[in-house]
């Protein structure tokens, strides 16, 4: 989800008494991340570097709700009954209004999602079909993480 920097920035900074320092950065994982690296002694050497975003990363609340019809999709091709189905798609549905407001709070959409999350896991576990609905979501909700930032610790993927 997130690229991978595995490159590493290695800076010499040479002093007037012939020490070097080196700093290096390795296996990071940065997201539409600025980096700057600065080093203050008897000379000054500063370095920026820009990385830009993930083309598929999720961005803004009008991405989300993308990514919850899309889950929403998938549920109605799945083998659930409507009753079942649409007790399911209230979890996304609370995600979705609070998505609509100007600021949308991540974390009752987390917990929403969480609980959609939970509730799946456990059908899961009654239903005999080979193919798991947890897997084919997973993967989706795990896209949501960055968007939602700290409040993605609700979400037990």
């Amino acid at each position: 989800m997130f690229p991978k920097l595995w490159s590493s920035i290695k800076i010499m900074l040479e002093k007037k008494s012939s020490q070097s320092q080196s700093q290096s950065l390795r296996g990071n994982t940065f997201s539409e991340s600025h980096v700057q690296i600065s080093q203050a002694g008897e000379s000054i050497l500063q370095i920026s570097h820009t990385l830009p975003a993930e083309v598929d990363e999720v961005q803004t609340a009008v991405d989300v709700v993308h990514i919850l019809e899309e889950i929403e999709s998938f549920m109605r091709t799945s083998v659930l009954g409507e009753a079942d189905l649409k007790r399911y798609l209230n979890y996304l549905e609370a995600a979705r209004v609070e998505l609509s407001q100007e600021e949308p709070d991540k974390k009752l959409v987390a917990v929403n999602l969480d609980s959609f999350g939970e509730k799946i896991k456990k059908l899961d576990d009654t239903l005999n079909s080979t193919e798991k609905i947890w897997n084919r979501i997973q993967p989706l909700l795990k896209k949501l993480t960055p968007w939602l930032g700290v409040a993605a610790s609700h979400l037990t993927l």
